[in-house]
């Protein structure tokens, strides 16, 4: 049995637990503020302490227009909420955005950090623009947020998620990595891969439900009209 990936599973529906929490007081200044960095007390065990890495890849093409703000907010939802536990784990979070072939970039990945100021400061700046027709570069996306985000090597006490996050089907590049070969690459290195779908795009379900089936993670659909609310109905089933 593994060990370490048996602790991440746990980790998972704390995760969502905390999403929703914060999206229900979404009108709470404390929950949709950068998280406070308490310094003045360093802690003598911090590397004792268990370690989150997350990485959030998410669709910024311009069929995300309406989706998009409310998708960060759901994304620094979980960040912010995780910081607040009273275990106080070690927070580490890697951004990826993608587009597609023809944009102004396919792919522009965040490593790895524990510089949260910097990583709010980049999901914030994340703009939907681009993509032209529906389906997107998913293929690559996911590879570089598997493959090339800067995970630390697995250990004691970490777990590591990602986040898919999108409204669009994949384009089947051939000279792009399969997703599910990706995501099998992803649960061998002990990982977690969840799927977010925002909005209703036809075939974006099955396959982010096959994702987070071979991921060992979860599937959740944000209903399009509903996505920026702090209370929706798309989110009371979980």
């Amino acid at each position: 049995m593994k060990t370490v990936f048996a602790r991440a599973v746990l980790v998972l529906p704390v995760l969502f637990s905390l999403a929703l929490t914060g999206a229900a007081q979404k009108h709470s200044p404390d929950r949709t503020k950068k998280p406070v960095q308490k310094t003045e007390k360093p802690e003598a065990n911090v590397e004792s302490r268990d370690t989150l890495e997350m990485v959030f890849v998410l669709d910024t093409t311009g069929s995300m227009g309406g989706l998009i703000e409310g998708a960060k907010q759901r994304i620094w939802g979980i960040i912010n909420e995780v910081m607040q536990r009273p275990s106080k784990p070690r927070v580490r979070v890697g951004l990826v955005a993608y587009r597609d072939v023809g944009d102004e970039y396919v792919t522009k990945v965040l490593p790895i950090t524990e510089d949260l100021d910097k990583a709010y400061t980049t999901l914030m700046s994340y703009k939907a623009e681009g993509g032209g027709d529906t389906p997107e570069n998913v293929r690559k996306a996911l590879a570089e947020g598997v493959k090339n985000a800067g995970w630390a090597p697995m250990g004691r006490g970490m777990a590591q998620i990602v986040f898919l996050v999108g409204d669009a089907p994949l384009q089947n590049y051939v000279q792009e990595p399969d997703v599910l070969a990706t995501t099998l690459i992803a649960v061998k290195k002990n990982m977690i891969v969840n799927t977010i779908q925002c909005g209703a795009i036809g075939g974006t379900k099955e396959i982010w439900q096959t994702i987070a089936a071979r991921g060992e993670g979860k599937y959740f659909a944000i209903a399009q009209d509903t996505l920026q609310l702090p209370r929706t109905a798309a989110l009371k089933q979980f």
